[in-house]
Parts: structure tokens; sequence; C-alpha cells
């Protein structure tokens, strides 16, 4: 049996060396066969974009069913674990003022102005600018600060208005509010009480002293209870009649030291037909140091 003669391109040799018959024989089989080798190209890069295709597909089909509500669930779950901070942010914050309608009382010729107003915060302070305003006129206007958890009446004292203030109401010019340090001030409760703890003793109401021949009279005992002196004891003496609020009178002790008892004697110039009982409400501002006398002065 006689052997197959050998190529043409087999006997080929390159003249320069630097192609080899291995080299030209592989160039040629890859010029025949380029287009095929294309297709087998885009044929596994088609079937690698189908398969690929078809998982995504399932995947998602899955996760719609199955998995994106087990997730809902576990977001439901996380955030039921956290504070609602929008509705529980104005408790960080100082709450309103709260304020009585504005009261009226002549005196002679003159007006007093007044209006309760309860801090109702904790660790706030309040420093409230006001004035009062009626039917053709208007007060001057008059600062206050007001401790937490108290209440103090604004109060304006001897208006002198040519007309009766028809419909006077209470205006706030500016509200200012201060937190109290709880590093400096750990409980500021107990700090504010023990430094505006005022008793009044011995209250006596003389609505009729001599048949009419004298002005009414009110005498009591003012104690300054607390282990602080102040430079000045800055109160408002509220008048009251069946627990209603019926006059308001300035009250001020100058250098009121601790333990001290003061007498007071007021002569007020109006009628006290009414009146049965006295509140003391301070008006000092326990939390500046220059309210205070030192120790030992």
């Amino acid at each position: 049996m006689s052997s197959k003669p050998p190529s043409k391109l087999s006997q080929y040799t390159d003249p320069t060396g630097e192609l080899s018959n291995k080299d030209l024989a592989f160039s040629s089989w890859f010029v025949r066969n380029k287009i095929f080798l294309r297709k087998i190209t885009i044929g596994v890069l088609l079937a690698w974009i189908v398969i690929g295709g078809l998982y995504s597909i399932l995947v998602l089909g899955s996760y719609l069913f199955s998995g994106f509500w087990r997730d809902r669930d576990a977001r439901l779950q996380t955030l039921q674990g956290f504070e609602n901070y929008t509705q529980i942010q104005p408790s960080y914050g100082a709450q309103n003022l709260l304020l009585d309608s504005a009261r009226l009382f002549q005196i002679g010729e003159t007006y007093d102005f007044s209006a309760l107003a309860q801090n109702p915060n904790e660790d706030f302070v309040a420093r409230i600018r006001y004035k009062y305003v009626f039917d053709g006129g208007e007060t001057p206007s008059k600062v206050v600060t007001i401790l937490p958890k108290k209440k103090v009446p604004l109060t304006i004292y001897g208006f002198k208005s040519d007309i009766y203030p028809v419909g006077s109401r209470l205006v706030v010019e500016e509200m200012r509010w201060r937190r109290v340090d709880p590093h400096v001030v750990p409980d500021t409760q107990s700090y504010v009480v023990a430094r505006t703890n005022f008793l009044v003793d011995n209250l006596i109401i003389e609505r009729n002293p001599i048949g009419g021949a004298l002005p009414p009279r009110i005498t009591f005992d003012i104690k300054n209870d607390t282990a602080y002196s102040y430079y000045e004891g800055r109160f408002a003496l509220v008048l009251l009649g069946g627990g209603s609020i019926e006059g308001v009178i300035p009250l001020t002790i100058k250098e009121f030291r601790a333990g001290q008892n003061f007498p007071v004697d007021i002569r007020p110039a109006f009628s006290i037909a009414g009146i049965d009982d006295v509140e003391v409400i301070p008006l000092m501002d326990v939390f500046d140091p220059n309210e205070f006398l030192p120790a030992f002065k």
C-alpha cells in the first residue's frame, strides 16, 4: 500500500525562517474556518445571555412571591423597634406657657392689669416680655422670669388712662426659653423648691377698721424658710376671695436673709371686702447667682 504524497504546503520552506510549516498550516485552517468560529462564539454568547436571563427571571419571580414579603415584614419589625422621633420631638423642647385671660382692677384713677401665666416645663426657664392693649391704647412693656413648674401673675401696676381700658388683652412680645443644664442642676424641681420656700403666717385682714375711719389693712409675717439670702426679695402678693384673684399687689423686701421673718403691713387703697386669703409668689430668678447675697455679708 503506497503512502499519501506530502502536500505542497507541508513542503513549503520560508526563506526568512520566521514562519514554520505548522504556523502556516494553522493560519490557513483559521482563514478557512473563520466564519464557523464566529458562529460558535455568537452561539455561546447567546446561550449565556439566555441562560442568565432565565436565571434572573427565576430569581426575581422567587423574590416577588416570597422574598419581598419577608423583607417587608423585617423592615416593619425593625421600625417598630425605634422611637418615632417626629412624634416625640415636642417633648425635647419647651411647651408653651399656660395663660389666663386678662384681669383689670381699677384703683382710684389708675388701673392694674394682670393675667396668670404658668410654666408647665420641668427644665426650662421662661423669660417673657409682654404688654396689655385695649381699645384706644396700650401699656408699657414689662419683662418677667417664670421658673419651671411655677405660676406668675403678669402685672402692670398703676397705669393711668383718660379712658376706661375696654377690651384689654395680654400681648406677648417676646418669649425666650433657657434650658436648665442637668449637669449643673440634676434635679430642677428640688433646686427651685429649696430656694423659693417662703411661708406666710399670722394673717390678719381688717376690712373695716374702726367703722371705716381707717383704710382697710392686711398684715402678716413672711418667712424666708430657705438657706439662701436675697439682695432683694421680689414678690407678687395675690389677694384671694373664694379662691379667685381679686387683686395683685407688689411686695419688695431688701436684703431678705435666710431664716428671716419679715412683718408686712399693707393698707390697700381699694375695698377688700371679699378678700379672705393671700398668696405670696416669688419673682426672683433662682438660676441667676446675682440674686443672692454672699453667705457672710
